[in-house]
């Protein structure tokens, strides 16, 4: 809902400041009610220092020197001998009417006194403040409105022109002053004490629920001021608002040499607005408790102002940046929740990033950094560096106009940030290296394609982690310039191109071709997956930028941009300042709107401009299309309603959404020196509003009054920030009540209002009354018929606009007045006293404002002590009291009644005489007390009184009662005294325990009782002689044993109000379960285990058991094994036996298959075994059947079985076949006698053989060697002398055991 509402025929507005004075406190208009003269209506301060008076035939100001007025309100020592220099002088309504009539509106709740001198006539009460003053009728239907708007200290006032009035009528003449006219058509009066500036007026009306400007200006005959229409205007149509200057400010900056460039501005969604610069040394005013309050002294900081939403103060102000570096900001946006984010360049190791920072170290040379701040900008609540060892951010120069990388005049940052649904941050950006640029693995394009590539990355809000990461680029070098989101969510980047093979999605883009020497490009990106939906280019034969992006409420893409070198589509009807747009090559800024595909261009526009760049751009709620340049040069299109006329830096255009008409142009700024942005972004918000900032070096921008710094501080570059409101934007309402039927707002009831509905372009209207009835007319009249608060609504409607509703609200009080009806007690003291207090009792109190009002008086020898207006007084006894009370509300109705207090002296005695006790709930206390004769008596509060008229009441105990009697006697004040009786209730007992348990488990047994205390007393006890570990505990626990009894306890308070409770349990005895106590077996085997006497059985562990639940199950383990059994019995309780099962290694045996042996020669049996016993079978031919390794010499062949047995009994068999072989010798044919294995030469026998004779002869015959034992043999020698290599003969003779002969000659060769 916007701050000002008129609505009547024809408005000239009128804005009055002061040229140099500081800021000052917003103030109301005071009412006179006799404390002036009778000419004076109303009063208000003005700027700086003094007043305005609202006579009857003008306005008078009374003006002090501001230098004075400062050293009078310094002095604290009570001297105010201070010469304060005046100026007054008045502005008369020539041959004006006599009959006027002024009325306030917005009244406040507070008000003032003025008791001035000792007339008493002159002394006025509750005199009313409010924020608003018409008066009416001035001329013939001409009205005058004065006010201060929002929270500005500047006057204002409008001229209301009736329909058919004659606005020649108003003439103002000035006594005691000559006003000039300036060059901007403002009235410009210099007194002695300061210079006060009447802005030029303000003309409009409403026709055909459009807009239209009246041009009106200022006509100064001498000393009488009037106004002309020099193009006239329509008399039968209402009127609106033209665009204003919301604030223009400086930052603020104070030291000398400090120098701040303006680089971004934004706002958040309260209105306020952000101003972020790069600041180059201290004095950038930081405000108290602000995140960084320091500069850092490392070459330049970004530097941030907040301001309030009409800049009249700082939010907070702060820098943020390293000591190693500069720090540049290029971009800042407010997320949801009004917390700016900034992103810019630093060379900067120590930039502040948070420890979660995504990137906490800088590793390249110059990088960027992201930076989130808390609403009221004391946290950085995110913060990290992004980029690696390459160039960030670069951005093209743009062709035939100069500019150059870097440029203040290149003022489209390759750099901007926007926000999801939960302020999850995007960030498009490029850069010319893979390195320190994060990808995620749902990248469109995860490597750099070539030169600078678009960079795309989605951040958590607190800026810690990467969700997406992406490039986006072709051949050539591609620009960022813009990014917004669709409604469901998918960004929209614009930017440039010098890539002929830029990445383009989708089939029937609108363009799919790059041309010329640069192409804008737009693409649509999913979030989800991570790729291109829609891409196209904005490519013409010459040069295209994409500089700005937005979307309106139906996804349609709008987009901002530049061209040269070849000619722009311009489409037919659409608006144009272009003589032959078909042709022309000149510099442009153009405006596109394409649907959500990037398929269609709908409609499209161009504006031809010297450097014409755009700064800001934007859709509105009414898919009106704002946007803001620099440099554009003379010559731009201006409105009716132009801001300013006269050419300048900044030009402000307004496109209605078709673009078929410029429904605003404005230029705005400083007419002195040239006003300049460095790269970065400046924004709009949907209503319409810029928030921008612009560098200057000059200290004669126009700010506004009231603004937080509207002088500069510095003595170098300074940053202006200012908020325009373009006021294009739908239907709106407001409620005033007919000043002449309702001066004020409130009534008494029945009260009737006649409510003006005032509106601006509304066709139909809607009233709530706030109380269950409604109307549908413009202005209704309505009677509120009980008393109460109403909050009247009024909705203006026009269906036909982009907002078509607009409500607001109106406060109707409505007091309920009557004769008050009053209660008052004669006072009888008993003792004599200085002061006593006595009051009155309104039965039937005021509804209303300021409620009673109250007047004491005294006599018969009393007095009143301190105020005699309220309800309750002082006074010194005896004597009697008259007070009169009045049911008011001012200045509405009044009605009065009067009662008289009469206080006497007789002293009487009053005393309890029972002690305060405590006793048990129900109990009945007798009481004891004595009192004087004649006493009436009354106890309180009668709950368990017999009769609470006695002076010895029974009372029957129900609560803790504080009981205080009364004692009244005529005429004497009444006596009281008190008891204090404190019940305890009986306390309920349960206690949890189980009816049944098993011997040796533990048994517990818990108590709960209510109400609670922190005192019982407990008492456990039980039957027979079991001992329990506690009895005065709230819970005991015990093992049962076998023997049933009942449990006892008793909870009492200390004064014993008690209850008992008890639980009898059966104990069930546990040992009827039984088991086998072990088993034994030989691996691998088995045994069946058994227990007994039970209802269910549990084996554990259940390995190698066939049935674990079984009584009888069949274990067959291979190692020794511990089982337990759980034994349970009827009554669930468990006896638990051990079983052990010992399993034996298993008997080991192991023969040879079959052996050979010779008569005479057996064989030594050993086997490989573990067992003790042996039975060989048959026995025959053995030493000894019944061990392990008998010698075996059988006569025959013979199969001999083995059986084995451990010492565990464990058992096993084998069997080996011995064969008889027959007797042989064998003799070898070579011989070594050196050879240590067979140093001898000599039979080699098998069997039993004797021998008779072994002979060897050499080769010449000769016998050297003869031997009958069969186990010796020759050595190689004879005579002791060894045997030349050769070959010799050996002749053997031998009988068997068989007394077989044999005899065999043979040689063998003997080698050495």
């Amino acid at each position: 809902m916007r701050s000002r509402f008129l609505f009547l025929l024809l408005i000239i507005n009128t804005l009055i400041v002061l040229r140099g004075e500081a800021h000052t406190p917003s103030l109301s208009f005071i009412e006179n009610k006799g404390q002036w003269g009778t000419d004076i209506l109303y009063q208000t301060s003005a700027t700086g220092a003094g007043s305005v008076f609202v006579v009857r035939d003008g306005l008078v100001y009374n003006f002090a020197h501001k230098d004075d007025w400062e050293k009078l309100a310094h002095q604290h020592d009570g001297n105010f001998n201070v010469d304060v220099r005046f100026h007054a002088y008045k502005v008369k309504f020539l041959n004006a009417n006599n009959d006027v009539k002024a009325s306030g509106d917005r009244k406040l709740s507070t008000y003032y006194n003025y008791f001035i001198g000792n007339d008493s006539r002159k002394w006025a009460s509750r005199v009313g403040l409010f924020g608003q003053v018409a008066v009416d009728n001035i001329y013939d239907g001409i009205a005058i409105n004065l006010y201060r708007e929002g929270e500005s200290t500047a006057l204002k006032y409008d001229f209301i022109v009736a329909a058919h009035a004659d606005p020649s009528r108003i003439r103002l003449q000035f006594d005691g002053i000559v006003p000039v006219l300036d060059e901007k058509g403002a009235l410009v009066i210099n007194t002695s004490v300061n210079t006060v500036v009447e802005d030029a007026p303000e003309t409009y009306q409403v026709i055909d629920g459009r807009k239209v400007i009246v041009a009106s200006r200022y006509k100064l005959d001498k000393n009488i001021l009037s106004f002309e229409f020099p193009q006239g205007y329509n008399t039968d149509y209402d009127l609106v608002i033209d665009p204003r200057v919301v604030f223009a400010t400086y930052s603020g900056a104070t030291t000398n040499g400090s120098i701040a460039y303006s680089h971004s501005s934004t706002c958040d969604f309260s209105e306020n607005m952000f101003a972020v610069a790069e600041g180059f040394n201290i004095g950038w005013p930081t405000t108290l408790g602000a995140f960084q309050t320091n500069y850092a002294q490392g070459g330049s900081d970004v530097v941030i102002n907040k301001f309030n939403t009409l800049g009249t103060g700082l939010l907070y102000s702060t820098y943020y940046g390293g000591a190693t570096g500069q720090d540049r900001p290029y971009t800042s946006r407010a997320n949801h929740n009004n917390e700016l984010i900034i992103g810019g360049m630093t060379n900067s190791s120590d930039v502040p990033v948070t420890t979660n920072g995504q990137k906490t170290t800088k590793t390249g040379n110059t990088e960027l950094f992201l930076a989130r701040f808390s609403e009221d900008g004391t946290q950085l609540l995110g913060g990290t560096y992004l980029g690696n060892t390459g160039n960030t951010a670069y951005f093209h120069s743009f062709p035939s106009t100069g500019m150059t990388n870097y440029s203040s005049a290149q003022l489209v940052p390759a750099l901007e940030v926007n926000f999801d649904a939960s302020n999850n941050i995007w960030v498009v950006t490029n850069a010319n290296t893979q390195a320190g640029i994060p990808t995620t693995s749902n990248a469109f394009q995860p490597q750099k394609a070539n030169g600078y590539d678009v960079v795309i990355l989605k951040y958590t809000s607190d800026l810690s982690q990467i969700m997406y990461g992406s490039f986006l680029g072709g051949g050539g070098d591609d620009v960022p310039h813009g990014i917004e989101l669709l409604s469901n969510g998918h960004p929209v980047i614009v930017g440039s191109t010098t890539s002929s093979d830029f990445p383009i999605a989708g089939s029937n883009v609108y363009d799919n071709s790059y041309e010329g020497t640069m192409a804008g490009f737009a693409v649509v990106l999913d979030p989800v997956t991570g790729q291109l939906t829609r891409s196209t280019y904005i490519s013409t034969t010459g040069a295209d930028m994409c500089s700005r992006v937005d979307v309106d409420r139906y996804d349609n893409i709008f987009i901002l941009g530049r061209n040269s070198g070849a000619a722009f589509p311009v489409s037919s009807g659409a608006y144009t300042n272009i003589a032959n747009p078909a042709t022309s090559t000149d510099l442009k800024m153009f405006v596109m709107k394409m649907d959500a595909q990037l398929s269609v261009n709908q409609t499209s526009t161009a504006f031809s401009g010297s450097q014409m760049t755009p700064t800001a751009f934007i859709v509105d709620e009414c898919s009106n299309i704002y946007f803001t340049t620099m440099n554009g040069g003379a010559g731009l299109p201006l409105t009716l309603d132009a801001f300013q006329t006269r050419t300048d830096d900044l030009w402000f255009g307004a496109l209605s959404g078709d673009m078929s008409e410029l429904i605003f142009g404005t230029y705005y700024g400083d007419p002195n020196v040239g006003d300049h942005c460095h790269t970065g972004t400046n924004r709009f918000d949907k209503q319409g509003q810029i928030y921008h900032s612009v560098c200057v070096y000059s200290d004669a921008w126009p700010t506004t009054s009231g603004s937080y710094s509207p002088r500069k501080l510095s003595t170098s570059y300074d940053v202006i920030s200012f908020k325009f409101d373009f006021e294009k934007t739908g239907v709106f309402a407001d409620i005033q009540p007919d000043r002449n039927l309702n001066p004020i707002d409130s009534g008494c009831a029945p009260h009737t209002v006649a409510f003006q509905g005032r509106s601006i372009q509304a066709r139909s209207f809607f009233w709530d009354f706030d109380d269950g009835t409604t109307s549908t007319v413009q202005n209704p009249s309505h009677t509120f018929t009980q008393a109460g608060d109403y909050n009247v609504m009024f909705v203006a409607i026009n269906d036909s606009l982009c907002i078509t509703h607009d409500t607001a609200y109106l406060l109707v009080r409505v007091y309920d007045v009557a004769v008050p009806q009053l209660r008052v007690v004669d006072t009888n003291l008993c003792v004599a006293v200085d002061s006593i207090l006595i009051t009155v009792d309104v039965l039937n109190p005021s509804s209303g404002v300021p409620g009673n009002v109250f007047s004491w008086q005294a006599g018969g020898g009393g007095a009143i002590h301190g105020d005699n207006n309220t309800q309750s007084v002082w006074i010194r006894p005896a004597g009697t009291f008259t007070v009169t009370v009045l049911d008011s509300v001012a200045g509405v109705c009044t009605r009065s009644a009067t009662a008289t207090v009469n206080v006497n002296m007789k002293p009487r005695i009053l005393e309890i005489l029972t002690p305060d006790t405590a006793v048990c709930a129900g109990a009945v206390v007798p009481i004891r007390a004595r009192g004087s004769d004649g006493y009436t008596y009354r106890w309180q509060p009668t709950i368990g009184l017999n009769d609470s008229t006695l002076l010895e009441p029974q009372i029957t105990v129900n609560r803790s009662q504080l009981y205080m009697v009364t004692a009244s006697y005529p005429y004497c004040i009444d006596t009281s005294d008190m008891i204090n009786i404190t019940m305890h209730e009986y306390p309920v007992v349960e206690v949890t325990a189980p009816s049944e348990a098993c011997e040796g488990s533990e048994v517990r047994l818990r108590s709960d009782v209510s109400p609670y205390r922190n005192d019982y007393i407990y008492t456990w006890s039980n039957t027979g002689s079991a001992i329990l570990p506690a009895t005065n505990v709230p819970n005991v626990s015990f093992l049962a044993d076998t023997v049933d009894r009942m449990y006892y306890l008793k909870v009492e308070t200390p004064i014993g109000c008690s209850d008992s409770v008890s639980k009898f349990i059966v104990f069930h005895a546990k040992g009827n379960g039984d088991a086998i106590s072990g088993a034994e077996y030989c691996a691998p085997g088995s045994a069946q285990l058994w227990a007994m006497n039970g209802a269910s059985y549990q084996w554990d562990p259940a390995y190698g058991l066939d049935d674990p639940t079984s009584a009888t199950p069949v274990t067959n383990v291979s190692t020794n094994t511990n089982y337990k059994v759980y034994i349970t019995d009827d009554n669930n309780c468990v006896d638990t036996l051990e079983v052990a099962v010992q399993v034996h290694p298993r008997a080991v045996l192991s023969l040879p298959k079959e052996i050979t042996v010779y008569p005479g020669e057996g064989y030594q049996a050993a086997p490989e075994t573990n067992a003790l016993y042996f039975e060989w079978f048959p026995p025959s031919g053995l030493s000894n059947p019944n061990i392990s390794d008998p010698y075996i010499l059988p006569a025959v062949r013979t199969r001999y079985v083995v059986t084995a047995r451990t010492e565990n009994g464990c058992e096993v068999t084998d069997s080996m076949d011995v064969l008889v072989g027959d007797p042989e010798i064998g003799m070898p044919n070579a011989y070594n006698p050196s050879n240590p294995e067979a140093r001898l030469f000599k039979p080699v026998v098998r069997g039993g053989w004797d021998l008779k004779s072994f002979r060897i002869y050499n080769r010449w015959g000769t016998l050297i060697y003869e031997s009958s034992d069969i186990k010796s043999g020759w050595d190689g020698t004879f005579n002791s002398t060894a045997q030349p290599f050769g070959v010799y003969v050996w002749i053997i003779e031998a009988v068997n055991a068989n007394g077989e002969t044999y005899q065999q000659t043979g040689n063998v060769t003997m080698i050495r």
